[in-house]
């Protein structure tokens, strides 16, 4: 993207954002400045993050004790969601060499993202890691042949080995998999869920107790919704 055509960030809109996800445990990691998220919005093409306006009909709400108008909340949901879609993204160097995310707290995963051995481990991964020290198994594994129409994944706990089959559909995640990871949650006797955010293809998830995650849809105006 041509530089001079990356929108501009109000860094203050954006501390504050960062703040209400902090107050619901999601935080960017220990050394990540609001400079640093700034500059990985715009290189992700983001859309301007800025303070909306409520306006006239805002402030007559506000002076009533009426929420904001729609069209503001909508807007700031947008920056939720851009927002938290940044800070879960993958990352990498230059010379593609991975880095983690910006956050430890958030993921945003692609449905699309099946291709071979090893797909179904890396996303498996990518949800555990969110469950901080939780451990939700002692190791896993897959086999993914797209061409052939078979795929599974099999979680080793100690001596026991457990198999799901899972269904081909072209490069597509079987949504399954996230079921059987939120069970393996349950079962931890945790009080965290993960909990999933839709935007297309494309998701958001976080790991989070039941009550944050309600706090966190009040806060953003987003629709987290547990899995399981």
């Amino acid at each position: 993207m041509d530089r001079r055509a990356r929108p501009e960030i109000d860094r203050a809109h954006l501390a504050r954002l960062l703040d209400v996800l902090a107050n619901v445990g999601i935080r960017a990691r220990e050394g990540v400045s609001v400079e640093e998220i700034a500059a990985a919005l715009t290189e992700d093409g983001a859309p301007a993050l800025r303070e909306v306006a409520p306006g006239l009909m805002g402030r007559l709400a506000a002076f009533l004790g009426q929420r904001e108008p729609r069209d503001v909340g909508r807007a700031r949901a947008v920056d939720f969601e851009v927002l938290l879609a940044t800070l879960g993204n993958e990352r990498c160097t230059e010379d593609f060499s991975p880095l983690p995310a910006l956050s430890a707290d958030v993921a945003h995963l692609d449905a699309e993202c099946v291709e071979d051995h090893g797909s179904y481990v890396t996303f498996v991964e990518h949800m555990a890691a969110l469950a901080g020290g939780i451990r939700l198994y002692d190791a896993v594994r897959d086999s993914v042949d797209v061409e052939a129409g078979h795929a599974f994944v099999e979680f080793v706990d100690g001596d026991e080995v457990s198999r799901v089959d899972l269904v081909v559909d072209n490069d597509w995640l079987d949504g399954r998999i996230i079921d059987v990871l939120a069970d393996r949650l349950t079962r931890c006797s945790s009080g965290l869920r993960f909990a999933k955010h839709d935007l297309g293809q494309d998701f958001l998830v976080v790991c989070r107790t039941p009550k944050d995650i309600d706090a966190l849809n009040q806060m953003t105006g987003l629709s987290f919704r547990i899995v399981g």
